[in-house]
């Protein structure tokens, strides 16, 4: 029961952003037990098509299986800018897992999302590929990702305008994630995301973020994340870049 009142409570305090970086939320590969989760909140400095300061809240619900697992997760933000109260983002994502062995995994995909500091008022995605850990030590691991997805987006622009108001692509989904244990209470990720359209290989989008995570207890950490999203071929009056700092807490059980 206390599992589904942290989640109720976290989409009280902050409205729940276009991107996701999923390899963040994922437990450990070896997670065992039914149920495990991530609450986490957060800071955040933006500078780029918003200059804002907002408090962003994630959660994150794994179902862990033999060989599968069920990722379900909610993330957005609540803050202000100009004395206005604002809500620029909110994402709903799920995925499922399939262990072919400890080192490959295939996975299938849904979200839901809109960013208005985007101009887009709705994004859906269906997608799926394959994971592979290339490489596991002691205090590092990298692991590499490969698929496709189809994606729409709708956008908030006039209709007289020349930007469509709507577009639909099939999207590749690569990316590279290392995760490195420097010293025991102290963990830093970083996971670069490229995602190209397949009919137009110059409309691609870059999502890189690094975290660095310092346990003060089993279950609690301070974190500290640089997030970069690049987007090749905005909207008008877009700029092509968002950059984020964020500061936060985070609870795993």
């Amino acid at each position: 029961m206390s599992k589904y009142f942290f989640v109720l409570l976290s989409l009280i305090t902050g409205s729940i952003c276009g991107q996701i970086n999923i390899e963040e939320l994922r437990l450990d590969d070896d997670t065992s037990g039914m149920w495990s989760g991530h609450i986490e909140s957060e800071l955040t400095y933006k500078k780029g098509n918003s200059d804002v300061l907002l408090l962003e809240s994630t959660v994150a619900l794994e179902a862990d299986w033999e060989k599968s697992s069920l990722l379900q997760v909610l993330k957005g933000d609540i803050g202000e800018s100009n004395g206005n109260r604002i809500s620029n983002e909110f994402v709903a994502h799920l995925r499922y897992v399939n262990r072919f062995s400890s080192e490959v995994y295939a996975e299938a995909f849904l979200q839901y999302n809109y960013n208005l500091s985007r101009k887009i008022l709705n994004r859906e995605i269906a997608g799926g590929g394959v994971r592979f850990l290339l490489v596991e030590e002691p205090a590092w691991k990298i692991r590499l990702g490969a698929g496709a997805m189809f994606e729409r987006e709708e956008f908030d622009v006039a209709r007289s305008g020349a930007q469509s108001r709507e577009t639909i692509l099939i999207r590749g989904n690569t990316y590279l994630s290392v995760n490195i244990v420097p010293a025991k209470n102290i963990t830093i990720a970083s996971t670069t995301y490229f995602q190209p359209a397949f009919k137009a290989i110059e409309n691609f989008r870059i999502l890189s973020e690094t975290k660095a995570a310092f346990k003060f207890s089993e279950d609690l950490s301070f974190t500290i994340k640089f997030n970069l999203f690049y987007d090749n071929i905005p909207l008008q009056d877009l700029k092509v870049y968002d950059i984020d700092s964020k500061y936060g807490v985070e609870w795993e059980f």
